[in-house]
């Protein structure tokens, strides 16, 4: 038994055209119309004007649903390109006045990483925070317990412009970042905070990469392209009482001052802090007011009025 050879798709679907047209134009001797006859009938069988028209229209709903499924389904090439992407995003972090804080750099990355190169600066509001430098100016602290870049033998980081920016680098040989599609800690950044005064209202930093001073690759070091999300440095008001500058208000304030007053000591960070019966001067007053508070049980430090600056501000 031969097997009998199929028919190509467009002739099977033109010859089920032809016996649909033929059973319409058969059922003229209802509804009589000559000129449909003369045009679509010619000798028992479909016109080939007829088969032309149905040829342009099929044509057009299967080039109008191609192009409907193509633009509803991403192509291969933009899901790849798409799922290539990482993301970077730098935590928003909040500190005392004259401390410091570490800022958390966060990896989401759909593939391995196996280096990266930043450029980090703060982009407004200077003299509110920077990167704490070590004694030579020259050198940025990482800390990458716990994150990703804690992979990698070779890391650096480096000041530039006395602590307005940095610059870090790490990378291995066979060493990567395995491929991750939940954001996790890459590395985390030293920054040193101002004593700012309280009535300063200008109390964040804006913390962001480098256009073109950053980037990522991959095993074959090839770039990775990557989104980024800037981050912000908020600096809170200080803790009424506090003298020493440990965001609490204890015994340890009572001896600051008498340092300060008595024994030639550091000056507060926060004059306001050390104001405690707010009386627009910080003196032996202060110390009564809160020795009452923590021994006697008297009223609670009020926000100081009396403010300060200091030539050198930042945390020591």
């Amino acid at each position: 038994m031969s097997l009998q050879k199929p028919k190509p798709v467009l002739k099977q679907m033109f010859d089920k055209l032809d016996k649909i047209m033929n059973i319409f134009i058969s059922m003229r001797s209802i509804h009589t119309i000559p000129r449909f006859d003369r045009i679509w009938r010619i000798e028992g069988g479909v016109s080939m004007r007829s088969k032309v028209v149905i040829m342009c229209v099929t044509g057009l709903f299967l080039l109008l649903g191609l192009n409907g499924l193509a633009s509803s389904q991403p192509s291969e090439l933009a899901t790849k390109v798409g799922d290539d992407t990482c993301d970077i995003t730098i935590e928003y972090t909040t500190a005392y006045p004259g401390t410091g804080a570490w800022v958390t750099v966060w990896m989401k990355n759909p593939v391995a990483v196996t280096g990266y190169n930043f450029q980090l600066t703060i982009i407004n509001n200077p003299a509110l925070a920077r990167f704490f430098c070590d004694t030579s100016g020259y050198y940025c602290f990482i800390d990458t317990t716990g994150c990703s870049a804690s992979v990698f033998p070779t890391m650096s980081c480096e000041c530039l412009e006395n602590g307005m920016g940095a610059h870090t680098y790490a990378f291995g040989d066979t060493e990567e970042i395995p491929p991750d599609t939940n954001y996790r800690c890459l590395f985390k950044i030293r920054m040193d905070v101002c004593c700012i005064p309280d009535i300063d209202t200008n109390r964040s930093a804006i913390i962001s990469l480098v256009p073109g001073f950053s980037y990522l690759v991959d095993r074959l070091g090839h770039l990775l392209p990557f989104r980024h999300q800037p981050g912000e440095l908020f600096v809170w008001w200080s803790v009424p009482g506090d003298a020493s500058d440990d965001s609490l208000a204890n015994a340890g304030d009572v001896v600051f001052l008498l340092n300060y007053l008595f024994m030639h000591g550091p000056e507060p960070c926060v004059c306001e802090a050390a104001d405690c019966n707010n009386d627009s001067a910080i003196d032996i007053r202060d110390i009564i007011c809160m020795i009452n508070y923590l021994f006697v049980r008297g009223p609670a430090p009020l926000p100081g009025s009396v403010s300060c600056r200091h030539e050198d501000c930042w945390s020591k």
